[in-house]
């Protein structure tokens, strides 16, 4: 049971985020300049490229934030048992041991917390004005509280060092027969994956 759950949590999550992530950045040509630009003007080689100084991308980790949004490892919610002697949600009474979570999709992508909430804009995240009402507290891709992901900052330090050495050294383009990947995709738990097909050329340098 364990090495299971160590085999999805631990590495199913991080594979799903990346490679949505990388199905946005090259669906969104403006952002895909805007990170090329920043990783390739912070790194002169990919030895320079390491855990610590891929910390120093803002552009990049509010890319990676984003795409966490879009399309969360995890579209359901994480379940949780209402304690005894029941318990008030949104002002309606739950009795005691009913089970109840948060689905991350939805909230994600609800107008109430986002503005444009089905758009794909890093710049929420960087302190642009437009999306000064966005409610980030709602996005809790890792849950939250005592029970929350032990692994959220190794998932952050793979994210970061994988995107940025792909970013360096290709150029990215995505294939025509993908151009829609995300739409009509199903979730079990875990999303439900077609192929994605992306060009990969190696940057010449």
């Amino acid at each position: 049971m364990n090495a299971s759950m160590l085999v999805i949590a631990g590495s199913e999550t991080t594979a799903t985020l990346m490679t949505g992530a990388l199905y946005l950045i090259t669906k969104h040509p403006e952002v895909q300049r805007k990170l090329e630009h920043e990783i390739r003007t912070a790194f002169k080689s990919e030895d320079e490229i390491l855990l610590n100084t891929v910390n120093e991308l803002p552009y990049m980790l509010a890319v990676l934030n984003e795409s966490l949004r879009r399309y969360p490892p995890l579209a359901s919610g994480m379940l949780r048992d209402v304690p005894k002697g029941g318990a008030t949600v949104d002002g309606d009474p739950l009795p005691e041991d009913t089970v109840v979570s948060v689905f991350q999709w939805a909230i994600n992508h609800w107008d109430k917390y986002w503005t444009d909430p089905m758009e794909f804009r890093p710049e929420r995240w960087l302190g642009d004005p437009k999306y000064k009402n966005d409610v980030f507290d709602a996005m809790q891709a890792f849950s939250t509280g005592p029970r929350n992901c032990i692994g959220k900052n190794l998932a952050y330090a793979e994210m970061r060092l994988v995107v940025a050495r792909i970013i360096f050294n290709f150029d990215m383009t995505l294939a025509e027969d993908c151009s829609d990947w995300i739409e009509g995709q199903k979730a079990y738990v875990i999303w439900h994956k077609p192929p994605l097909n992306i060009h990969f050329k190696p940057r010449v340098f």
